[in-house]
């Protein structure tokens, strides 16, 4: 790539990206989040406590994603490996 891209382009550090969970679970995620999150009950975590941060989060209050992502992924997690 070299005759093609700028030195300061090709030797550059690498650089991650955002993703926009934010914006994701207001919009494209959130009926799969909602579902996830409220569809049935584990026993495991608190849903009251769900439904706080979800509406803080679909209200614009607080940016929930990291929390509501880590929920997701656990019952995710739990969906695919529960015996």
């Amino acid at each position: 790539m070299t005759p093609i891209l700028k030195p300061d382009i090709l030797y550059r550090q690498k650089q991650g990206f955002a993703v926009p969970l934010d914006r994701w679970f207001r919009e494209d995620l959130r009926e799969l989040t909602h579902a996830a999150l409220f569809g049935s009950d584990d026993g495991i975590l608190n849903r009251s406590f769900l439904k706080k941060i979800w509406d803080q989060h679909q209200k614009g209050v607080y940016n929930r994603s990291a929390h509501l992502w880590s929920v997701l992924m656990f019952r995710k997690w739990r969906e695919t490996f529960s015996a």
